[in-house]
């Protein structure tokens, strides 16, 4: 896909009808080369910004805003675009956006030009029009009403930040690089995650429809009051997982005050710092041995070790069992008998009178003697209801494997014990105070700074906990509801079809997983060698590991250990959010343009000079790059411009109230408007 031109007519800054040539293969001065740059300079405020946003808009609508939006909300946005000259008393009635392309479907290019208009009607309403034309004639293929949709198609919402993006959208991603939001989002797009996501939504949502159409007495019944728990159970996780977030946020204050007074320490307390730093790190280390002790207690008490701990209600169980087994193969016996005696008393009345007399007194008197006798065995209740081979693994996990999970258990507990009496003695000899004097204020703050992050620690343990048990009760009001949903599907006319939805679910599982997996592993290796061709140390990361579940980001040493993210400055944490986004646009396969705006605001000046000679001429077959003078100056504009086939900038004119643009310009360089 290659923008040919821009159109934009009364709309933020921009009064009246604004086009802006922005085809990179027309051939500039010197020798015919590839230039994809388009380049447009402005100062803060002259519209630079109103490119990426009308893109956006053009494109998707009002699904281009954050969230869902009323249709009311969305016309007041659009309003809200309208210019307003400082000249006149009201703003334009009239504006849209115009976007020409050309773009290659089943070998075959052709010229599209896509436009998003609205006007400003009475009371406040808003008419808006969109249209798509195809060499020059409105597009024919396909019905009016899905036009939006097949330009969505051309340049997907999903993949849209990873090709249309700011230096918020940076700076976003460089904040927290381990367990970013952005940066899983940004994935999940690259992935169709998203999508998926989407359609497991809609499904539920169909899916309760169907239900509700098949039984909606029992539903409402069976249920709402299910339905009801879930949510508040989810209402407490999300307060949960907020606290734990405000608590993590502490933890780590906490633990960069305590790393400094550590450091203040090992400088002034001499053997003492260093006896301390060896205790503090054997402690961290029991830490780690305990949590995973207590990891595997939870794991055994999830298993057939509760079956252990009530011995005589399990024997009692074992017995129930067998007996039930006894009684339903007593049961299957006589209706196999029954069935045999009306087969031999048929046979005898097709005999001979005599013979059929004394043929048929033979079965009643032994036959049905049998049949009495098994029937008047005691049989006790079936409860269970459970097959042969059901009934015996039960029985062998309530008579083997849980006396073995108890005597691990057991053991576990011990090592446990063991640990805590360790870890208990250790952290005796770290509270214990120094005799120097130059150090006992410097371990005064530490042990109180150690004493809050052992209060913190505590409560995100209790809070863990609780988002344990929260989560366990979930998955049974899930399996409760499913069990519900089985039930009615059974009796409701649209059993069928909600069959069909049990399988989707496991399918989609599935395709999500193995289109996870396939993908992160083309991902890490473009994330890598963008990053290094970006970084000023080429030889600092050697790769990069993402979680297929969490997708949190770590990266890696050339020893294969994780680099913390303290280690990275500033300047290097944008550098590897900027080669995140040029990694997923890579692994998209995707031939779009890229829009940046003021990506180099935050970079030091070798951290410029490698996006200047690496990135912005890479970045894609066309990058149209919007910066300000102190981001793209002029030495660095003397780098890039062979590179460069437009360029434009961007002045605001205080008296009027507009942005004026001039052609093959920028700042210091001066030409005819365009």
């Amino acid at each position: 896909m290659i923008i040919k031109r821009m159109l934009l007519e009364n709309y933020g800054l921009f009064s009246g009808k604004n086009e802006f040539d922005l085809d990179p293969t027309r051939k500039r001065r010197g020798p015919k080369k590839r230039r994809p740059i388009i380049l447009f300079g402005g100062k803060n405020g002259a519209g630079k910004t109103t490119f990426l946003g009308a893109t956006r808009l053009l494109l998707y609508g009002r699904q281009s805003l954050d969230g869902k939006v009323s249709q009311a909300d969305y016309d007041k946005v659009l309003i809200g675009h309208l210019h307003r000259n400082k000249s006149a008393a009201s703003c334009a009635e009239f504006a849209r956006i115009g976007l020409e392309f050309d773009h290659v479907i089943n070998g075959e290019k052709n010229t599209y030009y896509v436009e998003r208009n609205w006007t400003l009607k009475s009371g406040g309403k808003v008419q808006e029009d969109f249209k798509v034309d195809k060499d020059n004639a409105p597009l024919k293929e396909i019905s009016p009403k899905h036009w939006e949709s097949f330009i969505s198609d051309i340049v997907p919402a999903r993949l849209s930040q990873l090709f249309f993006f700011d230096g918020e959208k940076i700076k976003s991603i460089a904040e927290d690089l381990s367990s970013n939001v952005a940066i899983a989002e940004a994935i999940q797009s690259l992935l169709g995650i998203d999508n998926v996501l989407s359609l497991k939504s809609d499904l539920k949502i169909y899916k309760s429809r169907l239900l509700k159409d098949s039984n909606p007495e029992d539903y409402r019944s069976n249920l709402a009051s299910i339905e009801c728990q879930i949510k508040e159970l989810d209402e407490q996780e999300s307060l949960v997982v907020e606290k734990v977030g405000h608590l993590k946020t502490t933890k780590d204050e906490l633990l960069r005050a305590i790393k400094a007074l550590e450091l203040d320490l090992e400088g002034k307390g001499g053997d003492f710092a260093a006896e301390r730093m060896a205790n503090k790190h054997k402690a961290e280390h029991l830490k780690e041995l305990v949590a995973v002790q207590e990891n595997q207690i939870r794991v055994l008490a999830d298993t057939a070790l509760p079956f252990a701990l009530c011995p005589s209600i399990s024997a009692k169980l074992v017995t129930q069992l067998e007996n039930e087994q006894a009684s339903q193969k007593a049961r299957t016996a006589e209706e196999n008998i029954s069935v045999l005696r009306e087969a031999l008393l048929k046979k005898a009345s097709q005999l001979k009178q005599g013979q059929k007399t004394s043929v048929t007194k033979f079965i009643e008197e032994n036959i049905s003697d049998y049949i009495t006798e098994i029937g008047s065995t005691d049989s006790p209740p079936v409860i269970h209801q459970l097959t042969d081979r059901d009934s015996g693994q039960l029985t062998r996990l309530v008579q083997d494997e849980a006396q073995s999970k108890l005597n691990e258990t057991l053991a576990a507990v011990a090592r446990l014990e063991s640990l805590h009496l360790e870890l208990h003695n250790i952290n005796r000899d770290l509270e214990k105070a120094p005799v120097a004097e130059d150090i006992s204020g410097v371990l005064e703050n530490l042990k109180g700074e150690s004493k809050k992050l052992g209060d913190v620690e505590a409560q995100m343990n209790r809070l863990e906990e609780e988002k344990r048990k929260l989560s366990t009760q979930r998955e049974q009001l899930n399996r409760d509801k499913l069990k519900a949903e089985d039930k009615m599907k059974a009796e409701g006319k649209e059993s069928e079809k909600l069959a069909y939805l049990k399988k989707i679910g496991p399918a989609l599982d599935a395709y999500q997983e193995r289109l996870t997996i396939a993908k992160i592993a083309t991902l890490r290796q473009e994330v890598t060698e963008c990053f290094n061709r970006l970084a000023r140390k080429s030889d600092f990361v050697k790769g990069i590991d993402i979680d297929p579940k969490s997708f949190a980001v770590t990266l890696l040493d050339e020893h294969g250990r994780s680099i913390p993210r303290e280690d990275l400055s500033s300047g290097e944490k944008q550098i590897f959010a900027i080669a995140m986004l040029w990694g997923l646009a890579r692994t998209s396969g995707r031939p779009l343009p890229v829009v940046i705006d003021t990506p180099l605001g935050r970079l030091d000046s070798d951290h410029r000079k490698k996006l200047i000679q690496n990135y912005f001429p890479n970045a894609g077959h066309q990058v149209i790059l919007l910066s300000t003078d102190t981001e793209v100056d002029q030495g660095l504009y003397n780098q890039l411009e062979p590179h460069i086939s437009k360029s434009y900038h961007l002045v605001y004119d205080h008296k009027k109230g507009h942005t004026k643009a001039t052609a093959d310009s920028y700042f210091w360089r001066a030409s005819q408007p365009a």
